[in-house]
């Protein structure tokens, strides 16, 4: 990495930052080159010990909770969503299930995800019973967006009626209890 990327990345670690300094990094950038300080022109290097090593378990490089969720907050379509899921199934949350329904709802879905998003249905219908109005509603939502065949989704919804009726709607949100309705 270039002297300017070193030394954003040396002053976003050092704790001690003192702003009145970034005068000496600025003049040595000389002319031509980009005069905005805080941005990052190329992700940093992941080295032995970074941070995403050290929250990942050893055996099978599995994500922790957190690191999986922004994953796939930050996945950039249907494919990185449905691969992060065939990776990480095994792990997967009501919380993780109801990010990926939302993200897909929004992605455009192909004939070559249906078979990931059956599993994925299938998965979802075995953490219906720990969901929160929250993720009940992205996942009734992000399903209903996906399309996929009434034979495939049918059991999920009916769980995620199920278990919505079951709580008396306790905890949906006005916007959540619309995009559950607007789902069916």
């Amino acid at each position: 990495i270039g002297e300017r990327e070193r030394d954003l990345y040396d002053r976003r670690d050092d704790r001690s930052h003192d702003p009145r300094r970034d005068h000496d990094r600025r003049d040595r950038r000389g002319e031509g080159q980009p005069q905005h300080s805080d941005r990052r022109l190329s992700p940093p290097m992941r080295g032995a010990g970074s941070r995403d090593e050290r929250h990942t378990s050893a055996a099978g490089g599995q994500l922790d909770a957190k690191q999986l969720s922004g994953r796939i907050s930050h996945a950039s379509g249907a494919d990185e969503l449905l691969t992060l899921f065939a990776a990480h199934s095994a792990s997967l949350n009501h919380i993780h299930a109801a990010n990926l329904w939302n993200k897909l709802g929004k992605q455009r879905i192909e004939r070559r995800h249906e078979g990931r998003l059956e599993q994925l249905v299938q998965r979802t219908l075995d953490l219906v019973s720990s969901c929160n109005a929250q993720a009940l509603a992205n996942v009734a939502h992000g399903v209903a967006k996906c399309g996929l065949q009434a034979r495939v989704v049918h059991p999920l919804f009916v769980a995620v009626a199920e278990a919505a009726v079951r709580s008396g709607l306790a905890g949906f949100k006005p916007q959540e209890l619309a995009n559950t309705v607007w789902a069916y």
